[in-house]
């Protein structure tokens, strides 16, 4: 009496099409990265102009609150000093 015992436990898969399919979706998520990359880069050039404007706004205005702080010790002089 022969007994057949088939070793695979599973049988032959063919792998191209989900190695082509896997070849895709990584294709697809490299061209997202790089946009994405690229927004950053934009955003962040934005985010340091806004900076830049930032900051001459509030030189420009410690500046004038000094201006008015001189204008108002003018004022609270006396008449004749």
């Amino acid at each position: 009496m022969r007994i057949q015992i088939n070793l695979a436990s599973k049988p032959f898969v063919e792998l191209g099409q989900v190695f082509k399919r896997l070849r895709i979706a990584m294709a697809a998520l490299g061209v997202t990265a790089a946009a994405l990359g690229g927004l950053l880069y934009m955003e962040s050039s934005k985010a340091d102009v806004a900076q830049g404007q930032l900051a001459t706004l509030r030189n420009k205005t410690s500046e004038l609150q000094r201006e008015r702080s001189r204008n108002e010790a003018r004022m609270h002089q006396p008449v004749n000093a």
